[in-house]
């Protein structure tokens, strides 16, 4: 009697640890279909909304090689630090749109993303990608960065931002 209900407390146990792994990898693995087209008024409502928040705004394209190759970092320190106080705004300056979902569900992006209206694109100056804007809580402007940034470096300048 006990060996049966040992098997049947065995099944129970691996049913629901399998299920609890399947909910987790649908969560983190659902693909965007749309980004939503970001002008100037809307960009200002988003910042305030994350205003209690250290602010990284990253304009990139899907097609720029700088902009392809640090975003996994930022993937990596945004996860890290997003319980923190930290959040990653990116936005797509590409024409195509499609291009710029094809790339954020290649490459995982786990942060908020949207299409950047070419408005906003005049309003911050983008002349090159990838450009990086950082924001203190509080949503003032605190610095603007042109070029890769590399996983190491977003890290221990988000942290200085953060006990700011």
């Amino acid at each position: 009697m006990k060996r049966i209900i040992f098997l049947i407390l065995i099944v129970f146990l691996t049913f629901f640890g399998c299920n609890q792994n399947n909910n987790q990898a649908t969560s983190t693995s659902q693909k965007i279909t749309e980004l939503k087209n970001i002008n100037v008024a809307e960009f200002k409502k988003l910042k305030e909304q994350y205003s209690d928040k250290v602010i990284l705004v990253n304009f990139f394209a899907s097609w720029c090689p700088p902009c392809r190759q640090e975003t996994p970092g930022f993937i990596k320190v945004y996860n890290k630090l997003k319980d923190s106080g930290f959040v990653i705004l990116g936005f797509s300056i590409d024409d195509n749109i499609a291009d710029a979902i094809k790339f954020v569900n290649e490459i995982g992006i786990t942060y908020p993303v949207f299409h950047a209206d070419r408005s906003l694109e005049s309003y911050f100056n983008i002349n090159t990608i990838p450009t990086s804007i950082f924001y203190i809580k509080g949503g003032k402007l605190y610095n603007l960065h042109v070029g890769y940034i590399d996983d190491k470096t977003l890290e221990n300048y988000v942290k200085e931002l953060l006990s700011k």
